[in-house]
């Protein structure tokens, strides 16, 4: 009995892989998924350089050829027999990111924590628009862009990112759902981290790493000078440095003269314990004068 089911198997997997095959690929992966008689098949294939809908051709048993990529009313065929989950669109980071609709109803159907998921294909759309995408186990397929609801308002909200403001007007908020809220703030950091300059970049990059924050900086011929927080500490300074590798040139708190024996890591450590001994003596920005510092100690300014 045993040898006759797994001959009728064998039998349909050969029908199977003689017909050509319809599936979805992934930017990177080199394989393609089929499910015969409720048992996913791993097909292998040449590593694909972009998202897209394909027909496939077997090989053998393991391995399958690119045919063509599928017709648009084939994709459509197949997206309608996959469950639809609907999103708004924070993001593209060479994927589209997106946030669901409905967290709650997202998280009591799918048993996971609404967070940002890539979405694939996505076409003519724009940050901040609902979508429908389907979902085929694995990954979220664009599906549709979600017509209706307040298009002024949303236009609104994406004119604030755009220009940089990055708040919401209070004549906007009371109509704002959760999901929108958790939307326009994940859009907004995205638009700010892709509008730095690399300076910019490098600046809070570094600051970062050793829990402190630029809060804004001005270029100064070859340095720039930067305002800046220690976070775990809350004191703030304004310290100088120079561009083409973020030496310290000025500390912003007097270290009798040493400013240039510091990179931006002593820089915040030594910061730290000074502001924790009450001894912190400020340079520039209120207090003590650049130039007067400079003159009792010399060196480079």
């Amino acid at each position: 009995m045993i040898d006759d089911l797994l001959n009728k198997l064998s039998s349909q997997e050969k029908k199977t892989l003689d017909k050509n095959i319809f599936a979805p690929f992934i930017k990177g992966g080199s394989q393609i998924l089929i499910r015969m008689n409720n048992i996913i098949y791993k097909l292998k294939t040449k590593k694909f350089k972009r998202d897209g809908f394909g027909v496939f051709k077997a090989t053998d048993s393991n391995n399958a050829r690119f045919v063509r990529d599928a017709e648009p009313y084939e994709v459509d065929e197949y997206l309608q027999l996959l469950p639809k989950v609907d999103f708004i669109l924070t993001f593209k980071l060479g994927r589209w990111l997106a946030y669901p609709f409905n967290a709650i109803a997202f998280k009591q159907r799918f048993k996971v924590e609404p967070k940002l998921f890539s979405v694939l294909m996505v076409d003519n759309a724009e940050m901040l628009d609902p979508v429908t995408a389907r979902f085929d186990g694995s990954n979220f397929w664009f599906e549709s862009i979600k017509f209706g609801g307040d298009v002024e308002r949303k236009e609104k909200l994406r004119e604030r990112i755009e220009d940089g403001s990055y708040t919401i007007p209070e004549s906007l908020k009371s109509g704002l759902t959760p999901e929108e809220n958790v939307v326009f703030k994940h859009t907004s950091e995205f638009h700010k981290q892709a509008s730095m300059s690399d300076l910019e970049r490098r600046l809070h990059g570094e600051l970062g790493k050793y829990n402190a924050q630029m809060d804004k900086y001005v270029e100064r011929g070859d340095n720039v000078s930067v305002q800046w927080k220690d976070k775990q500490t809350n004191a703030k300074y304004t310290s100088v440095f120079s561009k083409s590798n973020l030496a310290v040139v000025t500390a912003g708190i007097c270290l009798s003269g040493g400013d240039t024996t510091f990179d931006i890591q002593s820089l915040v450590g030594v910061c730290r314990q000074a502001d924790g001994n009450g001894a912190t003596v400020h340079i520039g920005d209120g207090g003590m004068a650049d130039d007067r510092y400079w003159d009792m100690y010399g060196g480079e300014r």
